[in-house]
């Protein structure tokens, strides 16, 4: 049997349960690029700081020689003096590289904490599925993307060393402490312009794996009915999903709907019920309201009521922005909803009269009938 493609999005649910896997979309390259971009720049900011404490520790280091004796003692001592100096120089370059690729990861996937993908599985394991990889779309991305970057340091160094040959020609001819200097900014154009370079090949390939992430997540039809059976078979689900529709369809309904007089309705989106009692009541009464299901409810209740329903579009949405349940009809809307009233008395009246007219015309044949019976046993005798 042939296997079903996925055409479907994926559901809510289905990307929950791939970002608790650890499935996010994320481009190494891109927070490679930031962590190295920010290790530049705060290297080329405080580099004179850091070269000259390292200069001061050899100075140092050069005056106190003649002193220095050769014990395993005094050189475990020199070697964590220099771990100490030199860690001390490294580190606000490495904590600036450090945070820079914790945020470009959390601007990326937002906060993941996961350990499946740690865990040792067949296909991990499988040399075979090894090979698959190797030889995939996502094999040839990646060795697409590390030939590029071959070729990009290639060409950034070739130029940037090609603008500054003479300088790199005349280094022996320069006092150490302004070569140095001149290295320093020669690697750090360097630096800068392969980091730019790194970060269009990270976006690019953050875009691409957003896009792989997506197919993916992708799901066949018969896995999103699945899913659906799922969630409505959970006894939980289908009871809160029964509280909200009773919550929905008692919503808007009074008790007093029941005594209600007309609903007027849009006809199928707004039902808004009234109730008048001349005499008790300065106004019609709202006794009902709603959109959608609770309409088609208030509809269906006006029904098993014998309430007549008329069909007023403008009337049932002015009644229904303006009046909340259980308020009474706003003078503005008096004019309408007199009309609409006094239409539902006159068809009443009219229902009343013809029923009188069935019930004497009853009358009349019931009492023909009887003198044609008279008749008929008068002429027998």
């Amino acid at each position: 049997m042939a296997t079903e493609e996925k055409t479907e999005q994926a559901t809510p649910r289905r990307r929950q349960k791939a970002r608790e896997e650890g499935q996010v979309a994320q481009s190494k390259d891109l927070t490679g690029a930031v962590s190295l971009g920010a290790a530049v720049l705060v290297y080329k900011l405080a580099g004179y700081g850091i070269g000259q404490t390292i200069r001061q520790a050899v100075e140092k280091q050069f005056v106190r020689i003649d002193s220095f004796s050769f014990t395993t003692s005094a050189l475990s001592g020199q070697a964590f003096h220099w771990l100490a100096v030199v860690g001390g120089a490294v580190l606000p370059i490495a904590l600036a590289a450090l945070a820079a690729g914790l945020t470009a990861n959390l601007i990326q996937t937002g906060f993941v904490f996961s350990t499946k993908k740690l865990s040792p599985t067949a296909d991990k394991l499988n040399p075979i599925e090894g090979l698959k990889r190797i030889f995939s779309l996502n094999g040839l991305v990646e060795a697409i993307k590390g030939s590029l970057k071959v070729a990009i340091v290639a060409a950034i160094a070739y130029q940037v060393l090609n603008n500054h040959k003479a300088e790199v020609l005349n280094f022996q001819q320069m006092e150490i402490t302004w070569a140095l200097g001149r290295m320093s900014d020669i690697i750090f154009e360097f630096a800068m312009k392969y980091c730019l370079a790194l970060l269009v090949i990270g976006g690019a390939d953050y875009g691409y794996q957003r896009w792989q992430h997506e197919k993916q997540l992708r799901m066949t039809r018969y896995e999103v009915k699945q899913e659906m059976r799922e969630r409505e078979g959970d006894p939980l689900i289908r009871a809160q999903q029964r509280q909200r529709r009773r919550a929905l369809l008692q919503q808007g309904i009074s008790a007093q709907m029941p005594q209600a007089d007309v609903v007027v309705t849009n006809p199928t989106h707004l039902a808004v019920a009234l109730m008048y009692k001349g005499g008790q009541m300065p106004a019609p009464q709202v006794v009902a309201k709603g959109r959608g299901a609770v309409a088609a409810r208030i509809k269906k209740l006006a029904r098993a009521y014998a309430i007549p329903i008329i069909e007023e579009p403008a009337t049932a949405r002015a009644l229904y922005e303006a009046t909340r349940l259980g308020e009474y009809v706003p003078p503005v809307l008096y004019q309408a909803v007199a009309e609409v009233l006094a239409a539902v008395y006159r068809a009443a009246a009219e229902r009343r009269l013809r029923r009188l007219a069935r019930i004497q015309q009853q009358r009349q044949a019931q009492d023909l009938g009887n003198e044609g019976s008279s008749a008929d046993n008068s002429d027998t005798v």
